[in-house]
């Protein structure tokens, strides 16, 4: 389920990540880091920075661990990425604690 997932965030076709991620579910399988890390980055392509956020905390909550660098640079490319293409003004606010830092 993973790759597939990979496949489609890779094209930023969100819609068949979110499906094939409640497949998974489905199926009683648990998402990975690798999982999160790639639906973030599939929000960065569709430039949907509110979206990668919902999923960065998702990713948080979810008990895998807590998201790492690449979480973090996929959510900074989602933010540019609106950016350059005249996104909104709107920030997408994520709930973790900040005083953690990145690991």
């Amino acid at each position: 389920y993973s790759t597939v997932i990979s496949g489609f965030a890779s094209r930023g076709a969100m819609d068949n990540v979110t499906q094939w991620f409640s497949k998974m579910l489905a199926a009683k399988l648990s998402p990975k880091d690798v999982t999160y890390n790639s639906i973030i980055h599939g929000c960065a392509k569709a430039g949907d920075p509110e979206q990668a956020a919902r999923w960065l905390q998702r990713f948080a909550a979810s008990g895998v661990g807590k998201p790492g660098i690449i979480a973090w640079s996929a959510m900074l490319a989602a933010l540019a990425s609106a950016c350059g293409k005249g996104g909104s003004n709107k920030r997408p606010r994520y709930s973790g604690s900040s005083s953690k830092g990145l690991s």
